[in-house]
């Protein structure tokens, strides 16, 4: 059984060393992230593609529930101040990335702009206005000659989420029951009979993307186990 000992314990030596290897290198990548850096992947289908923009494909193969996956990212916090402070209801942000995986057009981040925004009084036999709490990312491309815009929108009733129009530094799909979306669009068609061409997905998930540092924390137990193993 000498046979076994020795290959038991090769392979926990070269696990061992492999671990400590991708925890130090884990660490300096985290130092040099951005204080408050938030980034998201998200996934959705399509929902619409009368637009033909290129959001989520080459033109003219874009099908309804086609798969999407993309990301964002933002700093939190005083490094990423609001460039609307007069206003308490409206909050406009920095992004850093704003990227759409199967997108056939160059996607500019642009900015987040985040809603804390109460209803206003309406009269029978119209619906209360519930007001808004929603965030939305947004980014510009270039299609035909002309610049448009493509967001990520996240909606939900007044204070049902926010308490003021910060940058949030978490987000939950499920807080937003109102709205989740990736929409761009061409032509918005006015009612009656206005025909809108659109290029719109509906969001399936939303993942906070862990920091490099916090992998690096999350390896130190199994570094341990490792170590044990050897000694053993």
């Amino acid at each position: 059984m000498r046979w076994l000992a020795r290959l038991v314990g090769n392979f926990t030596g070269k696990l061992q060393f492999g671990l400590v290897v991708a925890g130090v290198l884990a660490l300096p990548a985290a130092r040099a992230l951005p204080q408050g850096l938030i980034e998201y992947e998200f996934a959705g289908v399509v929902a619409d593609n009368t637009g033909n923009l290129g959001i989520f494909g080459p033109l003219g193969t874009v099908q309804i529930n086609d798969a999407f996956t993309g990301r964002f990212s933002y700093l939190a916090g005083p490094g990423n101040p609001d460039q609307m402070p007069a206003d308490p209801k409206l909050g406009a942000y920095n992004v850093l990335d704003f990227i759409i995986d199967q997108s056939a057009v160059s996607i500019t981040p642009l900015a987040a702009v985040v809603r804390h925004e109460p209803g206003l009084p309406t009269l029978p036999p119209l619906p209360a206005d519930l007001g808004t709490d929603s965030i939305s990312i947004a980014g510009t491309f270039l299609s035909g000659g002309l610049t448009r815009v493509v967001s990520l929108r996240l909606a939900a009733p007044y204070e049902a989420v926010f308490t003021d129009d910060s940058l949030p530094a978490s987000l939950a799909l499920a807080d937003f029951p109102d709205e989740q979306s990736v929409i761009s669009i061409r032509v918005l068609g006015l009612p009656p009979d206005g025909m809108s061409q659109i290029d719109a997905g509906q969001l399936t998930s939303l993942t906070l993307v862990p920091e490099p540092g916090t992998f690096a924390l999350l390896l130190l137990p199994a570094i341990g186990i490792a170590m044990t193993l050897r000694r053993r």
